[in-house]
């Protein structure tokens, strides 16, 4: 695409004098001197190579070129006026998109709570939200096919920003009715005879079950599930043991239908991720609200 030859203020300033058929008039409209105006004009003819206007009778009249050439600057005027109306009604938040990712722990219960305040406050935007392990959305936010994040754990992003939100508190735990039920003692042994059911390959969880359970964990029989709560479901049936995040087990662990196993708990941070550059107005909301308490934000 070949750069015009003239410039929009000259082809604002020709629309002026088109309507008005007075460089008195238009240089009012327009807020400049005469001379300038003309001095735009005449530039504007210069680039096109189009005699524009002609005078009779001391009046300013278009010639046969310079109306269609004003018609097609009034398209032009009217398309640059529109495109300053998108950009306002944006910046206003009244309306654009915001495509959020997120690890299966945050979608399901540290998300939703961020994105209601945000709804609330920007009802007409359009949310979407893809859940993924943290490896996989933090590489989406990174190649920009994702806005943020909410993640649990490494990202392998080293040039994103991070917001720790909240903590999350990792167990392992069993069903009640698994011969690990009784263990009284940390053994990593005595894990190693059993199952351990885990997320697909890569997902952060597994990282931290490592922390925690060392040999246990290695040396342990694997079955993979997809997804957290099929891991959770697999547990209750009593497929095996396995590391999962207390907000995701507690009611299970109160009916007394999971038993913590012996080992340590682990906490993490539940965390916010983007990429450093300024983004959408969409974006930019939602971060601030992220990163700015409520109470703060109520009070600004």
């Amino acid at each position: 695409m070949h750069k015009p030859a003239f410039t929009l203020e000259q082809a604002r300033s020709f629309v002026a004098v088109a309507e008005t058929e007075s460089i008195s008039r238009a240089a009012q409209q327009l807020s400049l001197s005469q001379g300038a105006v003309t001095q735009q004009v005449r530039n504007f003819e210069r680039a096109l190579g189009v005699r524009l206007l002609e005078r009779s009778g001391g009046r300013i009249h278009l010639t046969d070129a310079g109306a269609e050439i004003a018609a097609a600057c009034r398209t032009l005027v009217a398309a640059l006026e529109e495109v300053q109306v998108t950009a306002r009604r944006l910046a206003s938040m009244a309306e654009g998109a915001l495509l959020v990712g997120a690890s299966p722990t945050a979608a399901a219960h540290y998300l939703p709570a961020w994105l209601d305040r945000f709804s609330r406050l920007y009802p007409s935007i359009q949310i979407k939200v893809v859940t993924q392990n943290t490896p996989t959305v933090a590489a989406a936010v990174a190649a920009g096919t994702l806005d943020c994040a909410l993640v649990e754990g490494p990202t392998g992003q080293s040039g994103l920003l991070e917001q720790p939100l909240a903590d999350d508190e990792l167990l392992a735990v069993v069903s009640t009715s698994h011969p690990l039920a009784s263990i009284t003692q940390p053994d990593p042994e005595e894990l190693r005879r059993h199952r351990y059911v885990a997320r697909e390959a890569g997902a952060s969880l597994d990282h931290f079950a490592a922390q925690m359970l060392g040999s246990g964990f290695s040396g342990a029989q694997r079955i993979e599930f997809g997804h957290l709560d099929a891991v959770r479901a697999a547990v209750l049936a009593g497929l095996g043991f396995a590391v999962l995040p207390r907000v995701a087990i507690e009611r299970a662990i109160v009916d007394g239908r999971l038993t913590v196993l012996p080992w340590p708990p682990l906490q993490r941070k539940v965390s916010a991720v983007r990429r450093p550059a300024p983004g959408a107005a969409t974006l930019e909301a939602f971060w601030k609200l992220l990163t700015v308490p409520e109470e703060a934000a109520k009070a600004s």
